[in-house]
């Protein structure tokens, strides 16, 4: 299931956009950076393509000399935020249970898929040999199922996952298998205690690590942050203390601060950000 128990909630975005808006072959999405020949795709969580600090680190992307586009993917519930995704009052703790018939329905991947291959369609039109991809939670599964085909109009070079949710997958193992990169995981919480945690079929020994490595042995790279919950990377407050958090909760602008160092040296061994990516 996408959003553990325990796992955080809406964060409204406070950052000053340096992206804009465009419509990439029928599907909108936010742009930051100057297309050239390489760029990463960032695939949001449930809360859409403003979700948090995404549009934040879409513009770090840039500044670090690469591109980043997050497309909105998710048919809005409620309004969504944005047009996309789930609404800022929706309570996970109160609705989780509706989250299976989104993931079923309007939000499955053979809905959601298509338009990511729209984009890559698109980009590639406008020059774009190369990208990467960037999936957080939900947005990991829909990343991950990218990664299985084929027949892209750009080349994937890799992959990265945040907190992720590719165990809404009926087996995300086998969905791993399939990869045609390799991929950075970064997990969330502590096994040991469960709440807000993702289980540890992320961890090096768990199964879809293994699945990974299987095809791309020693290019995989899992670091797990138990002392954050699941969310933490695009939707931790870094600015209010933390008081009765459910799994420790301390720490929280270091460990985002530690978890984008880890993503950017990644897109930087990939070759999409950097004096290489142009």
């Amino acid at each position: 299931m996408c959003c553990p128990a325990g796992a955080l909630g809406f964060l409204a975005p406070d950052h000053k956009e340096q992206g804009r808006k465009e419509d990439l072959d029928g599907v909108a999405a936010y742009i930051s950076g100057e297309l050239r020949d390489k760029v990463v795709i960032a695939v949001s969580d449930v809360w859409g393509w403003n979700t948090g600090r995404i549009r934040a680190i879409a513009d770090g992307i840039a500044d670090a000399g690469g591109a980043c586009v997050i497309p909105r993917l998710l048919d809005p519930v409620e309004g969504g935020f944005d047009g996309d995704g789930l609404p800022p009052t929706w309570d996970m703790a109160q609705r989780r249970g509706e989250l299976p018939g989104l993931f079923g329905g309007p939000w499955r991947l053979e809905a959601v898929v298509p338009k990511v291959r729209q984009v890559l369609a698109a980009l590639a039109s406008r020059g774009v040999s190369q990208f990467g991809l960037v999936g957080f939670c939900y947005g990991g599964w829909v990343s991950m199922e990218v990664s299985t085909l084929g027949d892209l109009p750009v080349r994937l070079v890799g992959g990265v996952l945040c907190h992720p949710s590719n165990h809404i997958d009926p087996d995300p193992a086998a969905q791993a298998a399939r990869s045609k990169c390799p991929w950075l995981i970064l997990p969330a919480g502590d096994p040991a205690k469960q709440m807000a945690c993702d289980p540890a079929i992320y961890d090096e020994g768990g199964a879809v690590f293994q699945a990974l490595d299987k095809n791309f042995p020693g290019g995989n790279k899992t670091v797990r942050f138990p002392r954050q919950p699941h969310g933490w990377l695009a939707r931790g407050n870094i600015k209010l203390p933390v008081t009765g958090a459910v799994i420790g909760g301390e720490g929280v602008e270091e460990d985002v601060k530690r978890g984008l160092e880890l993503v950017f040296a990644r897109l930087r061994e990939y070759g999409l950000i950097g004096d290489d990516c142009a």
